[in-house]
């Protein structure tokens, strides 16, 4: 049960982020914006047990 909430929590945050990146209406925004979605991403790729794509979006999400 608990494991449902927490994903679900994480796909609401991801849908959440995705929608303010997409709004926002300054650069520096956008780009906090996508580097926090790609953290967010980050979690959802752990919780799915791929540790390796979770790796490597946190690598190059961050570092984008």
């Amino acid at each position: 049960m608990m494991g449902l909430i927490l994903d679900g929590g994480i796909a609401l945050l991801t849908i959440g982020i995705a929608a303010w990146t997409i709004r926002a209406a300054d650069d520096f925004a956008a780009v906090v914006g996508f580097v926090a979605y790609g953290l967010v991403l980050t979690l959802a790729w752990t919780r799915l047990g791929a540790y390796d794509v979770a790796l490597t979006e946190a690598a190059i999400g961050g570092g984008a």
